[in-house]
């Protein structure tokens, strides 16, 4: 990470010559959202939704750059259609009611030829029609390209560099010098060549645009874990002015099977001073986004000092009473991201409950018929790949990944990757590989101890091994491709749901826990991964064949304690299940669904394992017949 070896010391050193590179007290922080991810762009009504919340939160700024946006990137010449036009210029209008600045932004790095008069032309055509929509506030994107120039271009100018300045410039000159983006090709320390003190690509950005145009920047790598105040000094130092950060800390669109739900973090606040702002770029899904944005509204609000993490006594008995969510509970001086992460956790409960539906008032598309909401085992449903993979890989499959295995480097594991590739034949199929299951959950499978003669009495003996709901359900499965509906009028309401049908705070608390940050797991999910560990590294000593000459039988007594409570928190997260698919907000539902269901199956799996590592009665080869007679069915 660019300047992470300064002390703090020289940092105060630093402060003396960068005081030029401040962002002006008079200056506002630009604070907002960056709608910039890969995906399926969101639609109207959930952008005005989001300037409302943005004004509600004292957001001022909301950059439109949604990468699959055709006229946005691709197909950047073309103009936009009436119909088209009508929905900008909505958007526009909706936003500058709310007090949110609405920046246009346009990529046409993919194949513009910096030289040509004609692409020129046709970019300020584009922009200038957008300005006739009311637009007053502009970027330009020069990000994910190729730092390659073609024959005609690398005859004009000296560089990459210089041809981007020189567009740039012109088009900030011919708009009349307005709110001003750019975001360059070098975005961020990991693509700056050779670094970012010496990268020539940088250094010529920083002299060249002119200094009213906001330069933006990632930080040390596309999706920063830390963002430091001395490498942004450094930046700043190159750019010549304070950077504008585009913050990945929440974004998920580089793998869709994680959503982040975690509060905003690896960004102390004495770094405002000196940046001109952030904007966040957050999941793809938009209900979701709410704890990003309340989290990022107020570090932006905190007082400029480095609240460091304290674990005395005090401090610890301090946040495990905001773990009450007492109703008198305030922000404290300063940005302390526990007690943030919870006052936004409080603040986001009663949008589960605010009836909503998809695309601003249409009715919603059937619901998918779930698994009967008593005890039906999730593992009925998916026993097929589940024994085939028994024995010659069971105690493979369910191994906890190494982190260093998920891309991006160096972030976390999500939990429901911890199981091998896994498929639910009701589902249909997709393009890539899933690595969990997305079902729900319930009691895991149970373990037959009898040992009756399969060649002696045929199919009878695979009920008597095995529930008949788990043949049952497996079959249907298996067989079924179609996906059952649920009539529109059964869907509840929240004046009709009790308060124990209802979620509380604490169970909302668990599911962010549960789905955190990209480089961090929130508490329950670090309970999962390090019990699940511990109770499969120690289940030998459930090996009954052994117990009365064990060495270790002082450890069984915790086995089984520590296996119970495993047991009891996944049927906690299971009844969070069923309380989640009754919330009246279709479009939160519908978001966090596939994640949510897809979780549950994976603890349900997780802890079918651990029961069957409890008991090592059914023999291997026992297990192989069933698994031959139960496939045979199928």
């Amino acid at each position: 990470m660019p300047g992470s070896a300064t002390t703090d010391d020289s940092d105060y050193e630093l402060d003396k010559s960068f005081e030029d590179l401040r962002r002006p007290k008079e200056k506002e922080f630009i604070c907002g959202v960056v709608e910039g991810f890969y995906g399926r762009p969101w639609n109207t009504h959930q952008r005005i939704e989001l300037f409302a919340r943005m004004k509600k939160l004292g957001m001022n700024t909301y950059l439109y750059a949604p990468k699959d946006d055709v006229k946005h990137r691709a197909y950047w010449r073309d103009l936009y259609t009436v119909e088209e036009a009508d929905s900008l210029t909505e958007l526009i209008q909706s936003a500058k009611k709310q007090d949110i600045k609405f920046v246009y932004a346009i990529s046409p790095g993919l194949d513009m030829t910096y030289s040509s008069v004609k692409d020129l032309t046709i970019l300020r055509r584009k922009l200038d029609q957008v300005s006739s929509f009311g637009c007053d506030s502009f970027a330009l994107l020069f990000d994910d390209i190729l730092p390659e120039m073609n024959k005609c271009d690398k005859e004009v100018f000296a560089s990459f560099a210089h041809a981007q300045s020189s567009v740039t410039n012109q088009i900030y000159e011919h708009l009349k010098q307005p709110s001003f983006m750019f975001c360059p090709t070098e975005y961020c320390a990991s693509r700056s060549i050779p670094t970012v003190s010496d990268s020539q690509y940088l250094n010529t950005i920083g002299e060249k645009l002119i200094q009213g145009i906001e330069i933006m920047w990632t930080g040390p790598k596309v999706v920063s874990k830390i963002i430091s105040v001395s490498s942004i000094k450094e930046l700043a130092k190159v750019l010549r002015r304070p950077p504008l950060i585009w913050d990945n800390i929440h974004a998920n669109d580089y793998d869709q099977k994680r959503i982040y739900l975690g509060p905003y973090d690896g960004r102390c606040p004495s770094l405002i001073p000196f940046l001109s702002g952030v904007l966040t770029n957050p999941n793809c899904e938009f209900e979701p986004n709410f704890i990003a944005l309340h989290t990022l509204a107020s570090w932006s609000k905190s007082e400029y000092q480095d609240i460091k993490r304290q674990n005395s006594v005090e401090t610890h008995v301090e946040r495990e009473n905001l773990s009450k969510f007492d109703d008198n509970s305030v922000v404290i001086p300063g940005y302390d991201l526990m007690v943030a992460h919870k006052l936004a956790i409080k603040a986001w409960l009663p949008t589960f409950y605010t009836p909503t539906q998809p695309d601003g008032g249409r009715p919603p598309p059937p619901k998918l018929a779930l698994a009967p909401t008593d005890d039906t085992p999730i593992v009925d449903a998916i026993i097929t790949p589940i024994l085939n993979n028994i024995p010659t890989s069971v105690m493979t499959c369910m191994a906890v990944t190494p982190i260093t295995q998920t891309a991006p480097v160096g972030l976390a594991v999500p939990v429901n990757q911890l199981v091998g590739t896994v498929t639910v034949p009701s589902e249909p199929d997709n393009s890539q590989e899933t690595d969990s299951v997305a079902s729900p959950a319930g009691e895991p499978m149970d373990v037959i101890t009898d040992k009756p003669s399969l060649a002696a009495t045929g199919e009878p003996a695979v009920k008597e091994l095995l529930p008949n709901s788990l043949i049952s359900t497996a079959i249907a499965a298996a067989s079924s491709e179609e996906v059952m509906q649920v009539d529109e009028e059964v869907t509840s309401s929240a004046d009709l749901l009790s308060e124990n049908e209802k979620l509380n705070i604490d169970d909302l608390a668990m599911i962010c826990d549960m789905f955190y940050l990209p480089f961090e797991h929130g508490s329950k999910a670090q309970y999962v991964l390090s019990e699940f560990q511990w109770l499969k590294i120690n289940s030998h000593v459930m090996d009954h064949t052994k117990l009365s000459t064990s060495p270790e039988l002082h450890l069984v007594e915790e086995w089984k304690q520590r296996a119970e409570e495993f047991d009891k928190f996944v049927k906690y997260f299971a009844a969070v299940c069923k309380k989640f698919q009754m919330i009246p907000n279709s479009c939160l539902m519908y978001d966090l669904n596939d994640y949510i269901w897809d979780l549950r199956g994976t603890l349900s799996l997780l802890n079918s394992y651990i029961k069957w590592l409890g008991n090592f009665e059914l023999q291997w080869q026992q297990q192989e017949a069933v698994i031959a007679a139960l496939l045979s069915r199928i």
